[in-house]
């Protein structure tokens, strides 16, 4: 049986968090990472511990579903996590699914690609100078900075991204 799937998987953790008062909060980001926050909430009866949810937002519209607190991950817009977070908060799942949908494709391309994708973002944002990574990593090609670029176009149109995005 997937691990995911096994009772118990997360008696470890609901253990460590009853057992440990410094424990304030857990990020989940094994996937299935829904399943896992539902049962972790409720195996976490004997206190408070926020959940949080990660993986550069892939999963975030179906975190935020089952119950997290929030996001905890290092997508280079924060402002559309930000919002997501905003809009389930006020109980508006329509507009949380919206802003989802719209920035999936970018959550995506940025996941599979990492830290030279999102380096590459917050160049293009005015964060950093140069999108330059550290030995071994490597920089985007040409034709996946273009892709990227053409994302960027796609999802928020000619807005000027060096600013946040009013979402």
């Amino acid at each position: 049986m997937p691990e995911a799937h096994r009772p118990g998987v997360n008696d470890n953790y609901v253990r460590v968090a009853e057992e440990v008062p410094a424990v304030a909060s857990i990020k989940v980001e094994a996937v299935p990472t829904p399943e896992k926050i539902g049962a972790l909430a409720r195996g976490l009866k004997g206190r408070r511990v926020s959940l949080l949810g990660g993986l550069g937002g892939v999963y975030s519209f179906f975190e935020l579903e089952r119950g997290t607190a929030g996001l905890m991950t290092g997508f280079a817009f924060p402002e559309a996590l930000r919002q997501r977070v905003e809009a389930t908060r006020a109980g508006n799942s329509r507009e949380a699914l919206e802003v989802y949908r719209l920035f999936l494709p970018l959550m995506v391309f940025e996941h599979q690609g990492g830290i030279a994708v999102r380096k590459a973002v917050y160049n293009l944002r005015g964060v950093l100078r140069h999108a330059r990574t550290r030995a071994p990593g490597g920089g985007l090609d040409r034709h996946a900075q273009e892709r990227l670029e053409r994302l960027i176009r796609q999802t928020v149109g000619d807005a000027d991204i060096r600013r946040p995005l009013p979402i």
